[in-house]
């Protein structure tokens, strides 16, 4: 029992890049590459999905804005917390922008863009329901759209369902 405890705890702490994580107070794998603040199963899963053609839209950005640019043709990100935005773009790639959008502003800040997008991720500070309202329209066919903490925002989660989206936990 507790060989297989210690494996599995090795498996978090050293190679899913939790300790790393926890000492540097961002996520990062375990070679330091920025991660979305996704749960795990989620990360692997999208890590073996090829998003080089695709073209992204954040609600929110941070590590998942890095780590989007570093698999997508191009991420345009929202993000309503004036010091996070003015943080970030200092940092994003050549493919990513950053938009500052807040208060209302906020869930319109996708109309700002003219095309549609093959992922959308609403993950920002407040508004998850009104950014999946305006991002269901701006989805591409066959596109996704994370909500992330849906366990949190079930109203959102529920709309999103009522538009023909697949749930998956």
């Amino acid at each position: 029992e507790w060989a297989v405890a210690f494996h599995c705890a090795k498996i978090l702490l050293h190679d899913y890049g939790f300790l790393r994580s926890s000492e540097g107070k961002h996520p990062v794998d375990r070679d330091g590459a920025p991660l979305p603040l996704y749960t795990y199963p989620t990360i692997e899963y999208l890590n073996n999905l090829d998003f080089s053609a695709c073209d992204v839209f954040e609600f929110g950005s941070g590590n998942s804005t890095i780590y989007w640019s570093d698999r997508a043709r191009s991420v345009v990100a929202a993000e309503n917390l004036r010091e996070w935005h003015d943080r970030m773009e200092s940092v994003l790639a050549a493919n990513a922008r950053i938009i500052f959008a807040e208060g209302d502003a906020f869930p319109e800040a996708i109309n700002t863009c003219s095309t549609s997008f093959d992922i959308i991720v609403i993950d920002g500070k407040g508004y998850r329901y009104d950014c999946a309202e305006e991002a269901v329209p701006k989805l591409n066919p066959g596109g996704m759209i994370i909500l992330d903490n849906s366990d949190w925002h079930y109203q959102t989660a529920e709309y999103l369902r009522s538009k023909d989206l697949i749930q998956i936990d």
